[in-house]
């Protein structure tokens, strides 16, 4: 099992928009760098649009750019932005409560999987996209 793509794909658009800030990028274009299809891009933009993080112009000089300067989005707000949260869940039907482990297992990986939560939120938090984009140069 593993997370989704949203956010690496979030990622990499949000880089391309804050390397280029003079450029209102198509989801064409991004969809281009990425790689995919840019009915993917698009629905990732209208979440990063709904939470602040990218900007939208219609017309024909329209186009995506950030909403805020990139030392202003961590790498948390894209990733609540567009992933689903909590991101550990545990047993989707409930387990048996007449076995000894199925009685107190969610308990025990709930206190776990909200530390693995903490941890990743403080990391994801501690890097800026500017981070990111910082490195870029450094590649």
């Amino acid at each position: 099992m593993s997370f989704s793509s949203r956010h690496a794909i979030s990622t990499h658009i949000l880089m391309v928009l804050a390397c280029c800030p003079e450029t209102k990028a198509s989801s064409d274009m991004l969809a281009t760098s990425v790689n995919t299809n840019s009915v993917v891009i698009r629905r990732l933009l209208a979440k990063l649009r709904d939470a602040g993080i990218v900007k939208v112009q219609k017309g024909a000089d329209g186009g995506y750019s950030l909403a805020r300067v990139p030392s202003h989005i961590s790498l948390w707000d894209i990733f609540e932005a567009v992933e689903e949260l909590p991101l550990f869940n545990v047993h989707q039907s409930p387990p048996n409560p007449c076995c000894s482990v199925g009685a107190c297992v969610e308990r025990l990986l709930a206190s776990v999987y909200e530390e693995a939560e903490d941890s990743i939120r403080a990391l994801l938090s501690d890097k800026s996209l500017q981070d990111l984009v910082n490195d870029i140069a450094k590649s």
